[in-house]
């Protein structure tokens, strides 16, 4: 996937005002991979790289400094140029006395009273190389000096690029005098109290890494006695975990320095253990995290395959979205199993026609259809009426017509009541057509209503 292209970063600039400076000399010592190639290596050793895959050097002294390797040791840069400008000699004497004071023979013996003449092959003695690359370093940082004034008096206060860097870091450092501190101790210790107001926001390794590396920046430029001491910076460092409310993250964190047996007041160590533990939790969420979305995606796949079944869309019966070509029959835009004209249309769409075209084919289809089933249901009637009559004749020959009366009336169960009436009726045909001197008049027998036998002789 390609990323937006980001704007090209720049080399910061400065106002030439005193309380900036600070400032902006760290943000030049972080952005100094963006000099040129030839001005960021001389920065760093204070040697050039020929065209001839060799090392120029100032001076025989600069020389055996870097086979020493002192120079890598001594860290320079921005904040810490290197002495080209005194061709490395004041810095050759300060390390062999150095080495001499402390016993050290053999490094003594590496670096004789007088550098030795004799360079390595792959050096090469161009003091005027290195004159010529420390001028460009000099005229780089001029031009990120906004102010014309500041610029002119930097500019005609030295030739080179490292001495410009060492008067920039003097300047910017005030004297402190007897009733306050410099306003630049001052900015550093109001930055370094805005940064121990920070917490963690969630259990991040890259927050805790940001807290971490600010705070240790801004102690390390203010002098011994504003510093933040060892046993604070741990304690800040355990604060941030602690401020999380998380027992588990926190016990594992005890677990840890335990394991490793920290001891208090070893700050590189505490932030270690930070580090793994925080990667430990965080790693150990994102897997649940994964094993809950694995979940989910199982039970949605399932679901998917059991409406997939009953979704008319996947079974090519889907008729919300309209058919694609007119009716067949009525050449209207509508399914055929939905068309009035069509007698055998669906039953949902005959009864809807019935409703709003009584004479439409697909209501007289549903209404031939009634029809055609009202004599079979008459006549299964009729035959089982007859044959429930008579077996209902056979029951009751021998019982009176009084107690079927009574029976009749008395019962107050309806059932009951009903199943009386076509017994008495059935009794009195069966009395009609035994006792040929008994005149019964006509007895009426229905379900809602019950007439009984107005005149009887036996």
């Amino acid at each position: 996937m390609s990323t937006p292209t980001e704007a090209p970063q720049e080399l910061p600039s400065w106002n030439g005002t005193q309380m900036d400076a600070p400032n902006w000399l760290r943000d030049l010592e972080a952005k100094g991979h963006l000099f040129d190639s030839d001005v960021a290596y001389f920065l760093h050793t204070g040697s050039v790289v020929t065209t001839s895959a060799k090392t120029a050097v100032a001076s025989p002294e600069h020389s055996a400094l870097l086979q020493q390797d002192v120079v890598r040791q001594k860290n320079f840069n921005v904040g810490n140029p290197p002495p080209a400008d005194t061709l490395f000699k004041q810095l050759y004497d300060d390390t062999r006395a150095a080495l001499v004071a402390s016993g050290n023979a053999a490094g003594a013996a590496a670096l004789p009273a007088t550098a030795p003449a004799v360079l390595p092959d792959h050096h090469i003695l161009s003091p005027d190389r290195i004159m010529q690359v420390d001028l460009k370093l000099r005229n780089v940082i001029l031009g990120l000096i906004s102010s014309r004034g500041r610029m002119l008096h930097y500019q005609n206060e030295t030739q080179s690029g490292c001495a410009l860097l060492r008067l920039l870091i003097k300047d910017s450092k005030a004297t402190t005098n007897q009733f306050q501190q410099s306003p630049h101790t001052l900015q550093l210790k109001s930055q370094l109290q805005q940064l121990k107001k920070l917490t963690l926001s969630h259990p991040s390794q890259i927050e805790f890494d940001e807290i971490r590396d600010s705070i240790e920046e801004i102690n390390d430029l203010l002098e011994n006695e504003d510093k933040m001491t060892n046993n604070q910076l741990c304690d800040h460092f355990i604060s941030l975990i602690t401020g999380l409310n998380s027992t588990p993250l926190w016990l594992a964190l005890q677990m840890e320095l335990r394991v490793e047996k920290v001891t208090y007041g070893e700050v590189s160590k505490t932030t270690d253990c930070i580090t793994r533990v925080l990667t430990q939790f965080i790693s150990h969420e994102q897997q649940i995290a994964e094993k809950a979305a694995a979940e989910r995606t199982g039970r949605a796949l399932k679901t998917a395959e059991v409406n997939k079944a009953k979704d008319p869309a996947k079974t090519n019966l889907d008729q919300r979205s309209g058919p694609d070509t007119p009716c067949p029959i009525c050449k209207k835009m509508h399914w055929r199993s939905q068309c009035f004209q069509n007698p055998n249309a669906d039953a949902a769409t005959k009864k809807l026609a019935q409703r709003i075209a009584p004479k439409s084919p697909a209501a007289l289809s549903l209404s031939n259809t009634a029809d055609s089933k009202k004599p079979a249901v008459a006549a299964s009637g009729t035959t089982g009426g007859a044959s429930e009559t008579e077996e209902t004749a056979e029951a009751m020959a021998a019982i009176d017509v009084d107690d079927i009366v009574s029976s009749a009336f008395d019962d107050p169960s309806p059932q009951s009541i009903i199943m009386g009436h076509g017994k008495l009726a059935v009794s009195t045909a069966l009395l009609e057509e035994s006792d040929d001197e008994a005149v019964v008049s006509t007895t009426s027998v229905s379900y809602t209503h019950l007439t009984l036998p107005t005149n009887r002789e036996v």
